[in-house]
């Protein structure tokens, strides 16, 4: 863990010396292929799909949205207490449907290298990613992909390195990777994928970081004492609202 921490403070030092000459422009960014069955299988938007169960996000994508302008903020993260309780699915859907609903880019960042299910569902544990940018510095823009289907969908996902870096994940990390990412990106709205906040070290880098949060919650299963514990982590001003999941009958607050 020594050494990681030591070549994130190289990599902090050199973005900061470097500034933002490293970034190119956002068409040089590389496109890739997104099985799109297989995510519909995962409940995941895909180009015109025709089932109505989404038929809420795109309403609620847009209220996200204007909340986020309202503020002057740029980056949501979705948060939940436990794994498995949907928050990555709701991460990407999100997105996609800003993609598709909003004329802002979107960026869809997998902030998870523990459990990166966003990659696993995009494909993209092999490719560069968070990762490789925070501790090898690897160009943003370099670390970013897009998919054909939607223009205004960029995916950062979580990196080549599948170990447990990011738990030196620091707030200034975070801003550093916001602020470069607003420089790429006229107008752009981040979405972050996070850990579990009830198996990781890591959201405590977001308390400061992010600008709104939404918390998912499984039905039936995530407990009122997780909640509490899921709330005392932020702040609560910034809490955009709530999404029930795996509920017969859905409901967003």
């Amino acid at each position: 863990m020594e050494k990681i921490k030591q070549a994130l403070e190289r990599a902090r030092a050199q973005r900061n010396e470097n500034g933002h000459a490293e970034s190119t422009a956002a068409g040089a960014i590389r496109q890739i292929h997104i099985d799109w069955e297989h995510l519909r299988e995962a409940r995941i938007l895909t180009p015109n799909d025709p089932n109505d169960l989404f038929r809420h996000f795109p309403g609620f994508s847009v209220t996200v949205a204007k909340n986020l302008k309202h503020n002057n903020g740029s980056s949501i993260a979705i948060i939940s207490a436990n794994r498995g309780e949907g928050k990555t699915v709701l991460a990407a859907n999100l997105a996609i449907s800003m993609a598709v609903k909003s004329t802002n880019p979107v960026v869809l960042i997998d902030a998870s290298a523990e459990e990166p299910s966003l990659s696993q569902y995009l494909d993209l544990t092999d490719q560069l990613g968070l990762t490789d940018y925070l501790i090898d510095s690897v160009p943003l823009t370099d670390a970013l992909s897009c998919s054909s289907e939607y223009r205004n969908l960029f995916i950062l996902g979580s990196g080549k390195r599948q170990i447990n870096e990011l738990a030196v994940l620091s707030q200034d990390d975070l801003s550093l990777l916001n602020n470069e990412l607003n420089s790429i990106f006229n107008d752009v709205i981040l979405i972050y994928d996070t850990p579990s906040f009830l198996h990781s070290i890591i959201p405590t880098a977001f308390s400061g970081s992010i600008d709104r949060f939404i918390v998912v919650v499984e039905d039936g299963v995530t407990s009122k004492a997780d909640v509490g514990y899921l709330l005392k982590r932020i702040d609560t001003e910034q809490l955009q609202g709530s999404v029930l999941n795996k509920s017969r009958q859905q409901f967003v607050s």
